[in-house]
Parts: structure tokens; C-alpha cells; sequence
């Protein structure tokens, strides 16, 4: 009767024991969840700090670009101002030119 009683404590203790360890292998699994989803969470947000340090990047350099496309807008139309001033010029010239052969001419 003794080793009887002996014999159910020890199950009982053993159930315990092993209803323990079931809830704490629940526990860890839970932990273990949370803990990958903290990691995810991390990971997550790093990449979006990546992708908005790219971003932030791209506008500058398009920024960039657009300033640069403008000053050289500007040059390409000083450019062809002075393009224009010297046709303009060169043909006085010719002008000029023209009226005094002209001219010669009249006078010979």
C-alpha cells in the first residue's frame, strides 16, 4: 500500500513535472515567435530607412539634375543669342561690303 501511494506521488509529480515543461516550451515558442517578429519588425524597419535614404537620394540627385539642365538651358540659349548676334554681324558685313564695291564702282 506504502509503495503504492509512493509509486501514484511519483506520477503525479512527473505529470506535473512534464505539464512544466509543456507549458514551458509554450512559452518559449511564443517568446521565440515574438522574438522573430521583433526581428521582422527590426529588419523591416531598416529596410524602409534604407529605401527612404535612397529615395531622399534619388531627389537630390534629380534636383541636381534639373539645376544643371537649366544652366545649361541657359548657356544653349546665351549660345545661340550670340550665334544669332554674329550672323547678324557677319551679315552687316557683307552688307557693308556690298555697298562699298557698289560704291567703287560708281565712282570709277
Amino acid at each position: 500500500e506504502a509503495l503504492r501511494e509512493e509509486l501514484q506521488q511519483r506520477e503525479a509529480q512527473e505529470r506535473e513535472v512534464q505539464r512544466e515543461q509543456d507549458l514551458t516550451r509554450k512559452l518559449l515558442g511564443r517568446m521565440a515567435g515574438t522574438w522573430s517578429w521583433r526581428e521582422h519588425e527590426v529588419r523591416s524597419r531598416e529596410v524602409l530607412k534604407a529605401q527612404q535614404n535612397h529615395l531622399e537620394a534619388a531627389i537630390q540627385d534629380k534636383l541636381q539634375l534639373q539645376q544643371t539642365a537649366e544652366s545649361l538651358r541657359r548657356q544653349n540659349t546665351a549660345l545661340v543669342e550670340g550665334l544669332r548676334g554674329a550672323e547678324a554681324m557677319a551679315k552687316a558685313a557683307e552688307e557693308d561690303k556690298r555697298r562699298a564695291v557698289e560704291a567703287r564702282g560708281e565712282v570709277e
